[in-house]
């Protein structure tokens, strides 16, 4: 079993990663930090866009954990950016289970239920299975 975690924090050690290692308790997963790769916007070229390569984390994991901060009552850019750049791919991620943990300072019910609708969407687009919020 392969446990991946995807960090849309700029703060790579911060809260957010602080609960997906409580989550995983112990089981070895891969952190995956976006701030850590070269991804670009919708429709830009460049050369050194790391898209493809954290794509291909999420299709060689079993179970995916997406983290983000709210930010101004959002997910942060870093991870709309990589959601959105899913639309130019036919690539799904059947069979795969994700799970996201949405935190910051006292996000608001309605903040958590955008960010997990948008989650929920994405899920079923790449034919996922959703386990919601941890």
């Amino acid at each position: 079993m392969v446990y991946l975690f995807i960090n849309a924090s700029p703060n790579k050690g911060g809260s957010t990663a602080r609960i997906a290692r409580d989550y995983f308790k112990g089981q070895d997963y891969k952190q995956v930090n976006l701030v850590d790769y070269n991804i670009k916007q919708l429709g830009q070229d460049d050369a050194r866009d790391d898209f493809e390569e954290v794509r291909m984390e999420i299709q060689n994991a079993n179970d995916v954990v997406i983290g983000t901060p709210v930010y101004w009552s959002d997910m942060t850019g870093l991870l709309k950016t990589f959601i959105d750049r899913h639309v130019d791919t036919d690539n799904n991620y059947a069979g795969k289970k994700l799970k996201i943990i949405v935190q910051g300072f006292s996000p608001t019910n309605d903040e958590v239920k955008a960010i997990s609708h948008i989650m929920q969407h994405w899920a079923e687009r790449f034919k996922m299975t959703y386990g919601g919020i941890i």
